[in-house]
Order: structure tokens, then sequence, then C-alpha cells
């Protein structure tokens, strides 16, 4: 009988710590999708190298009012927003496969020089392979990436208003001029 008794106590003590790891995981998976939201679209300008070379002359000051022309995330085209930073580097479209989960990225725009593991002087080639050291988006911190193209550029960081639902997107990284139009011409 006591066995019966202690086989009983074991088996809700197992269920118990089975559940507070299930609400644990589900806990785990609630702040992972946020901070994948959170990396996909806004980022801080504490997180901008601050060995990045800022911009001498750069067609779009800071402060300046712009039209966004790229679609890089959802909301993006045709968005208001603000230039934060222009600095001056080489930037890259990549593709890569994300380090985390998830298919081959195609065409990313944009990876600067200085997000890229053990970058030289040097600008790197199409077709180079290289290992991002950015957290833009799920899976890139870490990816292998194929340098698509390269452009030696002044890039922005914006802030902008999603033309979907109105919120404030706030220091996202990167932009190049050709992505850009003056909101006041």
């Amino acid at each position: 009988m006591r066995n019966r008794y202690t086989f009983a106590i074991y088996i809700c003590m197992l269920s118990l710590l089975l559940a507070a790891c299930n609400g644990e995981n589900k806990a785990n998976l609630e702040n992972e999708t946020n901070t994948y939201m959170s990396l996909s679209y806004s980022g801080t300008k504490e997180e901008t190298p601050s060995y990045l070379v800022t911009a001498k002359h750069p067609l779009y000051p800071v402060d300046s009012r712009v039209i966004i022309r790229a679609d890089h995330v959802p909301g993006m085209e045709g968005a208001k927003g603000v230039v934060n930073g222009a600095y001056e580097t080489t930037a890259y479209k990549v593709s890569y496969v994300p380090s985390t989960w998830g298919n081959r990225v195609k065409d990313y725009k944009w990876v600067i020089h200085e997000d890229i593991d053990r970058a030289g002087l040097e600008p790197f080639k199409p077709g180079d392979e290289v290992l991002l050291h950015v957290k833009y988006k799920e899976g890139m911190d870490g990816a292998v990436a194929k340098i698509e193209s390269v452009q030696q550029t002044t890039v922005y960081m914006v802030s902008y208003i999603d033309t979907r639902d109105g919120s404030h997107v706030k220091y996202y990284k990167w932009l190049v001029e050709s992505e850009l139009e003056p909101l006041d011409k």
C-alpha cells in the first residue's frame, strides 16, 4: 500500500514539473518571438559600431526628412521618415542560411563591412563567403553568407512611420541613397 502512495506522489510531482517546464518553454517562445520582431524592424542608435565613419557630405544629412523607396520589410515602401545617421562604408547584398532555423534568405539588403566578422580593410567581392556578426534579424548573427553585390556608398539609419499601421520604427539599418527621396522637394 505504501508503494502505491509513493508512486502516486512521484507521478503528481512529475506532472507538476512537466507543467512548469511547459509554461517556461511557452514564455521562452514568446520572448524569442518578441525579440525577432524587435530585431527585424527597430534597433537602437547605440548598436551602431563606434568605429563607423560618419559621412562628411551626405546627400541626406542627419535630420533630413525623406520618403523611403525600398521594401526591405513590410510597411517600409513609401514611408515618411527622418535620417538618424549617415556613414561611409561598403554595403553588401548577401544571401545566407539563418544560424538558428529556416530557409535560405536571398538578396538581403544591406549588410555593411563592419557587420562582417574579421573584416579587414579591403572590401569583399561578389562570391566571397563571410561570417555575419549582426542581429538585424533572428538567425543572422553567426550565419555564413555569400556576397551577392558590393557598393562603396553612404548608408543611412532612418526612423520612419510604418505605412501599414502607423507604428514608429526607430533606427532602421541600412538604406542607401538610391532608396531615399527628399520629403520636401
